[in-house]
């Protein structure tokens, strides 16, 4: 008997199943994954409408480059490089790597996931024009709306530092206004404080939830 080849998409409403509604009215997917070690923490991603980003928000470690890492079986993956090899049945090879073609390192859907190399990646970055990771500014490892999520997590400045991969002492800065941030922080800082007085404190296993709403309010907010 012929077997049918699944296409990407018809793969993805077979292993992305909706399980939840978030607090924005975005769907919450569940990877379906076979074989799970019990208290082995399931993959949540959201769906974003304008993008078609799956955005992970049940893992909320980052690695520096933004990059979610599960664990599977007792070792460590990269998400967005555990998902491509599900979906495609395959090993990376051997000097490739998996691009992301929007830019979004939590990412996980598999028609943004590309298999390539670093110098594909990097000129791909520059025939998009996409910045480094921090809005335009060279020196800023984390984004507009990033700082503002540091500005609002409720938690530990290491916990938090580990969040969003930067350091302890860089989420102290940021908090302060120290000029050790540097202006460019500062600025975002300034500019939050007069329009956003009062800011709301989100706990931070729950600040992925809170990402829609940073990003527009730095968006407005932040020039």
């Amino acid at each position: 008997m012929e077997t049918v080849e699944l296409s990407t998409e018809e793969k993805m409403k077979q292993y992305f199943k909706p399980v939840d509604v978030d607090f924005i009215g975005r769907t919450i997917y569940e990877l379906q994954e076979e074989g799970l070690y019990t208290g082995t923490m399931p993959l949540e991603v959201v769906e974003e409408g304008e993008t078609g980003c799956y955005r992970i928000i049940s893992h909320t470690g980052r690695t520096i480059s933004g990059h979610c890492q599960i664990s599977r079986k007792g070792k460590l993956f990269y998400a967005h490089r555990y998902v491509w090899g599900l979906f495609n049945g395959m090993q990376i090879p051997e000097g490739l790597q998996i691009n992301h073609a929007c830019d979004v390192p939590t990412c996980v859907n598999p028609l943004h996931l590309q298999l390539g190399t670093q110098a594909d990646n990097m000129r791909e970055k520059a025939e998009r024009g996409r910045a480094p990771k921090g809005d335009n500014h060279s020196s800023s490892k984390i984004t507009n709306a990033e700082t503002l999520l540091v500005l609002v997590a409720d938690g530990t400045q290491k916990a938090i530092g580990e969040k969003f991969g930067v350091s302890q002492m860089q989420v102290g800065d940021i908090r302060n206004g120290s000029p050790k941030a540097g202006a460019h922080r500062n600025n975002i800082h300034a500019v939050l404080n007069d329009n956003l007085p009062v800011l709301p404190r989100i706990p931070l296993e729950q600040i992925e939830y809170a990402r829609p709403w940073a990003e527009q309010i730095a968006s407005i907010y932040v020039k």
